[in-house]
C-alpha cells in the first residue's frame, strides 16, 4: 500500500461519522461521562441541584474514595490471611514421626547435621527444637500445619519475653528454608548458640524457683 492511500484512508476515517460523533461530542472523558451520570442521580432528589463543575468535583471526590477503600480493603484482606494463617507451605512443617520427637533428638539431629555440612537442614531441625522446647514448657503447642505466626500469638500469650528470639528465629529459618537463602557457618553457629542458651537459660531459671 502507498503513501498516497494512506491518506485517502486516514482522510475516510477522519470524515467517518463514528469519529465526527466523537469529535462534534468534544471527545467526552469518562469524569465527564461520570459527572453527567451523576447529575442523572441527583435528578431523582429536586431539592439538590448539582452543576456540571460540583458535579466533576464529585466524581473526583467518590474515585479518590473507592480508590482509597479499595486500597484499605487489599492491605485488610492480605493482613488476614496471614494472621489468621490461611497462607501455608505447600508441605506441612513436620512429618508424623518427627512429631514424636523429643528436644534432645532435634538438637542431636541438628548438631549432626551441621558436622555433615547440611546447614540448611540444620537450620530446620535447630528451629523445630526451639519449638518443641516452648511445648514442652506449655507455652505453644506444636502442630502440622500451624504456621510460625500462629505460634508467635501463643507465646505472646504464655511468655511474652520469647517473642522477640521466635520471631528473629522464624524468619531466619522462613528465609533458609523456605526462601534458600544461603547461611554460612557463623551464622548457623550462632543460631545453634542461641537456641542453646535460651533452654539452658529457662531450664537454670525454673531450677531455680523450684529450689
Amino acid at each position: 500500500m502507498s503513501v498516497a492511500d494512506d491518506k485517502e484512508r486516514l482522510r475516510d476515517i477522519l470524515e467517518g461519522g463514528e469519529y465526527k460523533a466523537y469529535y462534534d461530542s468534544g471527545g467526552e472523558s469518562l469524569w465527564d461521562i461520570f459527572g453527567r451520570w451523576l447529575r442523572k442521580l441527583f435528578d431523582f432528589f429536586p431539592a439538590l441541584h448539582v452543576s456540571d463543575g460540583t458535579g466533576s468535583v464529585i466524581a473526583y471526590g467518590l474515585a479518590a474514595v473507592v480508590f482509597f477503600m479499595l486500597v484499605w480493603a487489599i492491605y485488610w484482606f492480605s493482613k488476614q490471611i496471614v494472621r489468621h494463617g490461611r497462607v501455608r507451605p505447600g508441605k506441612p512443617l513436620l512429618t508424623d514421626e518427627e512429631l514424636t520427637w523429643s528436644l534432645r533428638d532435634y538438637m542431636q539431629k541438628a548438631e549432626a547435621l551441621k558436622a555433615e555440612g547440611a546447614w540448611r537442614e540444620s537450620v530446620r531441625f535447630l528451629f523445630l527444637a526451639l519449638l518443641f522446647y516452648m511445648q514442652e514448657r506449655s507455652w505453644v503447642t506444636v502442630e502440622k500445619w500451624k504456621t510460625n505466626w500462629e505460634y508467635g500469638e501463643e507465646l505472646q500469650r504464655s511468655r511474652e519475653g520469647l517473642v522477640p528470639l521466635f520471631r528473629s528465629s522464624a524468619g531466619l529459618f522462613d528465609r533458609v528454608w523456605y526462601g534458600k537463602e544461603p547461611i554460612n557457618e557463623a551464622d548457623l553457629t550462632a543460631f545453634y548458640e542461641q537456641v542453646r542458651s535460651t533452654v539452658r537459660e529457662t531450664e537454670a531459671s525454673r531450677d531455680a524457683q523450684t529450689d
